[in-house]
């Protein structure tokens, strides 16, 4: 294959934030990127080339096969596609650098091969700068066509220590795979870091400027990443002695991937409360403060202290909920198809580039990077030996919150769910009793023999 090294030029369809910067770094690394996009209008860029039409663009690119990137939304590809197979040549190489559902690069994949075209679905991380400096790339489909091109991309990709976090997972849905279950626990942590920002402002009364020293100093503990540092940042910002928080709209924008996760976590029979919580609010926000009739509700006690080591806590047991659902996600996906996602290469792709990355997804990979599977019980392994106090203190701060109406989704769904899990209770066998009552299914004790109430009729 190493011929291939050969391949200098790349055709990019979409450019957008993602696909201009993506080109962009390509072209920092030598590459010439031949571009289409009717909506483009950027200056001149030196080695990279506009076309008026997709099949120009094919027609201009002088490497051997011919490597065509996409990057558009999901909605706009099975188009493009199509009109691609009418000009790519045998054992040309497809790439879809998009937010795809993972499933549709299946097909998108059956498609392609049918034509003697080589396919990869892959998920980038890292977002418009990541794209541009060095992004996580989550690589599924062809291995041929990733033996072909895996230098290129691994010489955008983000790296640390001669690391690269450009990783192949193999088949043509994996790559989306492990994106999707990167967005929905992305969700999860930003959710978290806004909720806790609601209870430093409504609790504990305090201003935006004391919040980003807080934040800040967070960033030397255990749950620091990449999203810890982004909050700390934006907390405070300010344009004209107006806090950016205060002007901007509410209404949270999302692209569908955490609906993605969402849906395919029940499809795999995985409980994922805490990613949920998230995107559900997210999907509520449009409603926010309509119906409050302005009311602000703070803490009247103004001489309460703040406990920094119990929100350090709060943030690493939520955190630690978020991930090990979508990490199950993983676990189970492994279950029901033939390629085997390892979770050592989930975080080396995840480490550096992504939204993700930082110390926590470290300490929490450190223990997982040798395991082939994943049980509850490493959850509550995790969060005991990180927790600095017990769970109780946590908690007492949660009642506050309630008592003052503040909404803590996330954070609430996350404590659920770990004592669902973890305490004793009868959920189970009271709806296991109200489904034989009503619609006589069948029931087992707790040795497995079949058992029959005195409401069912023999």
């Amino acid at each position: 294959m190493n011929n291939m090294q050969n391949i200098i030029e790349i055709g990019i369809i979409g450019l957008g934030a993602m696909g201009y910067n993506f080109g962009l770094n390509l072209i920092s690394k030598g590459y010439i990127i031949h571009g289409y996009d009717k909506s483009f209008n950027k200056s001149k860029v030196k080695n990279l080339k506009i076309y008026p039409s997709i099949s120009k663009l094919y027609d201009a690119i002088n490497s051997s096969p011919k490597v065509i990137m996409l990057s558009l939304p999901n909605n706009a590809v099975d188009k493009t596609i199509s009109k691609l197979i009418k000009i790519m040549n045998k054992n040309d190489i497809l790439v879809d650098l998009g937010n795809s559902f993972y499933m549709d690069s299946v097909e998108r994949s059956k498609v392609l091969k049918k034509f003697n075209l080589n396919f990869l679905g892959i998920g980038v991380s890292g977002g418009p700068t990541g794209a541009r400096n060095g992004p996580s790339i989550m690589v599924g489909g062809s291995k041929k066509a990733w033996f072909q091109i895996n230098h290129l991309l691994k010489s955008v990709a983000a790296k640390e220590n001669n690391q690269t976090s450009c990783v192949y997972f193999g088949g043509p849905a994996n790559g989306h795979f492990i994106k999707m279950v990167h967005n929905g626990i992305e969700y999860a942590f930003m959710q978290t870091l806004a909720e806790v920002t609601t209870i430093l402002s409504k609790v504990y009364c305090i201003n935006y400027v004391k919040q980003k020293e807080i934040f800040k100093s967070f960033l030397n503990t255990n749950i620091s990443c990449y999203l810890l540092k982004v909050t700390s940042e934006i907390i405070s910002a300010k344009s004209k002695n107006k806090f950016f928080i205060d002007k901007i709209d509410f209404t949270i924008g999302q692209n569908g991937t955490g609906n993605w996760t969402v849906k395919s976590a029940l499809d795999l029979s995985v409980s994922v409360p805490t990613i949920y919580s998230a995107l559900s609010t997210r999907n509520l926000s449009k409603d926010f403060n309509i119906y409050s009739n302005n009311i602000e509700i703070n803490n009247s006690d103004k001489n309460v202290k703040i406990n920094q080591s119990i929100l350090i806590d709060l943030i690493m047991f939520v955190f630690s909920s978020a991930l090990f659902q979508g990490i199950s996600m993983i676990n189970a996906y492994n279950e029901n198809f033939s390629d085997k996602i390892k979770f050592r290469d989930v975080f080396k792709a995840w480490a550096n580039g992504s939204i993700l990355q930082g110390k926590f997804l470290n300490i929490f990979f450190k223990k997982l990077n040798n395991k082939k599977t994943i049980d509850k019980s490493y959850l509550k392994e995790f969060i005991s030996s990180q927790l600095k106090s017990d769970l109780l203190k946590t908690r007492s701060l949660i009642n506050i919150s309630n008592n003052l109406s503040i909404p803590l989704p996330v954070i609430t769904s996350s404590f659920n769910y770990y004592d669902t899990l973890f305490t004793s209770h009868k959920i189970g066998e009271i709806i296991q009793l109200q489904r034989s009552y009503f619609g006589q299914h069948k029931l087992l004790d707790k040795k497995n023999n079949i058992f029959i109430p005195k409401w069912v009729k023999k």
